[in-house]
Order: structure tokens, then C-alpha cells, then sequence
């Protein structure tokens, strides 16, 4: 099994636990994380988002960028909730992950570079193609009625 997939289903396994004891730990209470913690969970939302898609492209595209990227996404969706639940254990692991995301990125910022490099003209392609596609497709509507 590729290692980013076994490494991901670890942090899934982390991000469900930490869910259970969220829910455990806010059940006698009338709030929910959203009403105490509302940035910390949109930012739990948008990184788990980012692990998601970046751990997908990484599967299709077999590009070892995406899966690291996509695993420090991960890692940072569970620091998240530990934030919310210990906030002295998660605020800690956060400043260690900032830590590991700086030394990380300076080390790949060579390898990103030549991926937005060569992909930045793909994008573009892709984003002309789909605004033909819609400045068309009124016009073909129109033409058939």
C-alpha cells in the first residue's frame, strides 16, 4: 500500500477519534464547538478540505509534492481539534508544526517552484477552455430554440 494512503488513514483514524471526544466532551453543554471555537473549526473544515483533494490529485498524478503537502494538511487538521480539546497539548503541537511546515518548506521550495512552473500553463489552458465553453454554450442554447 503506498505510504502517503497508510499514513492518511492514520490521521483519518486521529480525526475521528478526536470528533468522539469533542462530542463526549461538549454533550453537557449547550454549545457547539461552532458557537466556542468558530475559527478553529472552519480552518478544521478548509485544511481537511486541502488533505482530501491534495491526497486524491496525489493518487491520480503519482506526485510525491501533493502527498507530503497533503499529509501536513492532515496533521494539521488533527492539531485543530486537539486545540479545541486539550488547548495546551494542541497550541504546543501547533507550534511544532509550524516548526516542521518552515523546515519542510524550505526544503521543497525548489521542487513547488518547478510544479507551478510547469503547471501554470496547463491552468491556464484548462481555465480557457472552460470560459469557451460557457461563453458557447448561451449561444448554442439560444440557436436551438
Amino acid at each position: 500500500m503506498n505510504f502517503y494512503i497508510q499514513c492518511s488513514s492514520i490521521i483519518v483514524f486521529l480525526i475521528n477519534t478526536s470528533c468522539t471526544l469533542l462530542q463526549v466532551k461538549l454533550q453537557s453543554k449547550d454549545a457547539n464547538p461552532f458557537d466556542t471555537h468558530y475559527r478553529v473549526m472552519v480552518a478544521f473544515f478548509a485544511v481537511l478540505l486541502v488533505h482530501a483533494i491534495l491526497l486524491a490529485t496525489q493518487i491520480k498524478l503519482r506526485h510525491a509534492i501533493f502527498g507530503k503537502i497533503s499529509l501536513l494538511a492532515g496533521a494539521l487538521a488533527s492539531i485543530l481539534l486537539l486545540i479545541i480539546l486539550v488547548p495546551p497539548v494542541g497550541w504546543f503541537s501547533l507550534v511544532l508544526w509550524v516548526i516542521c511546515f518552515v523546515t519542510v518548506a524550505h526544503a521543497w521550495h525548489q521542487q513547488l517552484y518547478d510544479l507551478l512552473y510547469e503547471a501554470t500553463p496547463q491552468i491556464f489552458n484548462l481555465l480557457g477552455t472552460m470560459m469557451n465553453r460557457r461563453v458557447l454554450e448561451p449561444q448554442n442554447q439560444q440557436s436551438a430554440v
